[in-house]
């Protein structure tokens, strides 16, 4: 993005990342790497960008505001029936990279977990004054799950069910489509919810013990789904090297934004290359420069811990498929050489074998095959009631 804003090659930009802080999505937008970009251009030597507080709450982008209506039906039964939903995002200005995602994601997982049968919406964004809107923590699932979810307790009330029971006999089993009309590998959310049926029993007997007038006690129940990787043709490269003292390099664009890649990346190399019996300090990790490692992809969406383990085992079992003898054991950096036999290899991982594009229009496609990450949230939640302050 910085290469096209600036009308530069992406080819004559080099970048090296130090391990930073955690930017929870943020660094989808590379403004801040823009603004160094132009700085250099203009200065022709090394250039250093500083924002103090307020400048950093300024210029940084923010979750986007979000006005979501949503209407849901359920028979007698409390099975659902229909979603309709109307929501509008105000995105903020100038920034166009994250816009599409955003409403792709908000119509994907507006009701995600439950099978709907019949679903209408519409989303719109905005451009406004404010903030521009980023990427940030399962990016484009809070908004519309807080809507859907709220949705879904007041549903339960009016069929006479539990909120946990309304969500069980809803939530997706082998059948079940997503709102963009796919189905998935696995579906976890029964069993889950099976697991957690005990614990809410136990925190309901206990918000109802220990309420009084004063404090009321609640259990809250919710479900979560959001997929991992960047949904069509995500792609990620891992690269492997056998070295002369036997050791094995890593390399990658593995971009550590907090979440300790380099421990990620050495576990998952550790595990995919078990059978040479390596010890971790044998694996030796060359990390994110884009002048020597390959393109690996972002920090975001779980990507890494997907996409990149995925081409870490694709490159290691290349390697230790052309290091093994006809006997099973392995050959040594020198009998590779001396048999000229290449001693690196590119690990590959791609989406393209299990999605399709998403038509924004219909919004059906997407993940046929979704990397599904789901989970069920039990909170304990206390409601301190004021009584009036009497004068």
């Amino acid at each position: 993005m910085s290469a096209q804003a600036l009308g530069v090659e992406p080819s004559k930009i080099r970048a090296i990342e130090n391990p930073v802080g955690a930017s929870f999505g943020a660094k989808m937008s590379t403004h801040t790497e823009a603004l160094l970009l132009a700085a250099l251009m203009a200065t022709d030597r090394p250039v250093c960008l500083r924002f103090d507080f307020a400048e950093q709450m300024y210029f940084s982008g923010k979750r986007a505001a979000c006005y979501f209506n949503v209407k849901m039906a359920a028979d007698k039964n409390g099975k659902l029936l229909a979603m309709e939903e109307d929501f509008l995002y105000g995105h903020g200005a100038y920034h166009k990279a994250t816009s599409d995602p955003l409403m792709e994601k908000s119509l994907r997982f507006a009701g995600a977990g439950y099978h709907i049968p019949s679903i209408r919406g519409i989303g719109r964004m905005t451009a406004t004054n404010q903030a521009y809107g980023t990427a940030f923590r399962a990016f484009g699932a809070p908004q519309v799950m807080f809507a859907t979810e709220s949705c879904m307790d007041m549903l339960a009330e009016k069929v006479g069910m539990d909120p946990l029971e309304f969500r069980y006999i809803n939530a997706y089993r082998p059948g079940s489509t997503m709102p963009s009309g796919c189905e998935l590998d696995v579906h976890p959310l029964p069993k889950l919810i099976e697991m957690m049926r005990p614990k809410y029993k136990a925190a309901m007997e206990r918000a109802k013990k220990e309420s009084t007038p004063e404090k009321r006690r609640g259990v809250e129940v919710s479900l979560g789904v959001y997929d991992s990787s960047f949904g069509y043709n995500d792609v990620a490269h891992i690269d492997f090297e056998l070295n002369p003292d036997g050791t094995v390099t890593h390399y990658s664009g593995w971009p550590d934004q907090g979440q300790g890649a380099d421990a990620g990346a050495l576990v998952l190399a550790h595990e995919a290359l078990k059978p040479l019996g390596l010890k971790p300090e044998q694996i030796r990790l060359f990390m994110n420069d884009t002048a020597v490692t390959p393109y690996t992809g972002p920090a975001a969406g779980s990507h890494s811990h997907f996409m990149a383990g995925k081409a870490t085992i694709d490159g290691a079992n290349k390697l230790m498929n052309a290091m093994c003898k006809p006997d099973g054991t392995f050959r040594t950096y020198e009998e590779m050489v001396k048999e000229n036999i290449p001693t690196k290899y590119r690990g590959f991982a791609s989406t393209a074998d299990c999605s399709t594009p998403i038509d924004l229009n219909t919004m059906q496609g997407g993940q046929t095959r979704l990397i599904l990450m789901a989970s069920s949230w039990l909170k304990w939640k206390s409601i301190q009631r004021q009584e009036k302050q009497k004068y």
